[in-house]
């Protein structure tokens, strides 16, 4: 109940911070994240294989907050046999996109229209640790930056999670 509580307040308060006026480190943020789930990745077994990522003009928490969600539910959710999982990311003008990718079993095509939903868990979620906020998060954390959040099959089996946002400098005053 206490995991749910403090998953909803991050929701709710996402939307109340500045966008920063330098760059955060993308990379950076990410290994704080692998540092922060370190005990998930030893239980698992699952390595990640990290691949380049561009620096953006997001909060600092709010982007720890995706790369946590997403690396977390890979690790959660992709099984022994789920791995490497993968991140990294492009940029294509003002446009910055992240991915997570992981080998497990996948999400049902039936459930992916709805994975980011508050409280959705789906058929697999049901079985493992989770409030059912994070995805909710995560999109709600994109649209904030002009972008979106989707899933897309990792061909071979498996999911691989997007985050788009726009990257733009903020004004100064």
């Amino acid at each position: 109940m206490l995991g749910m509580m403090e998953d909803l307040l991050d929701l709710a308060r996402v939307g109340r911070v500045e966008r920063p006026t330098e760059p955060v480190d993308a990379a950076e943020v990410m290994e704080d994240v692998l540092a922060d789930l370190g005990g998930l990745l030893v239980s698992t077994g699952l390595t990640v294989v990290k691949g380049p990522l561009s620096n953006v003009h997001v909060s600092r928490s709010l982007l720890f907050q995706v790369f946590d969600n997403l690396i977390g539910n890979a690790l959660r959710y992709a099984g022994p046999q789920g791995g490497p999982i993968e991140v990294g990311g492009e940029r294509q003008e003002k446009r910055v996109r992240y991915f997570v990718r992981d080998h497990g079993p996948g999400i049902p095509p039936a459930e992916r229209s709805r994975i980011f939903e508050v409280f959705f868990r789906g058929v697999s979620g049901k079985s493992s640790m989770g409030t059912g906020v994070g995805l909710a998060t995560v999109q709600k954390i994109a649209r904030l930056y002009g972008g979106r959040a989707w899933v897309e099959e990792t061909p071979g089996g498996g999911c691989t999670f997007w985050v788009e946002m726009m990257d733009d400098e903020p004004e100064m005053p």
